[in-house]
């Protein structure tokens, strides 16, 4: 989790990075290991704009429960 923070952080707010970041390797994060990571991908969204909009690009609703999925799409974005 803290190497998706970090490059989300390295990545230009400007460029694709994010949106590639938020719709690979964090939507497979949470496709595979939701239950163990969600609250952390909260907190990192919560506290890191980069990273919170990476997430914005993550489409999760079909693999998380709708509860799981209500507590991250707060922060905007979403098929």
């Amino acid at each position: 989790m803290s190497l998706l923070v970090s490059l989300s952080e390295a990545a230009d707010d400007d460029g694709p990075a994010l949106a590639y970041l938020g719709a690979g390797p964090v939507e497979d994060l949470l496709r595979h290991n939701a239950e163990r990571f969600i609250d952390e991908v909260e907190s990192a969204a919560r506290s890191v704009p980069s990273f919170r909009r990476a997430l914005q690009s993550a489409w999760f609703e079909r693999f998380l429960s709708p509860d799981q999925a209500t507590q991250l799409r707060r922060f905007g974005g979403g098929p």
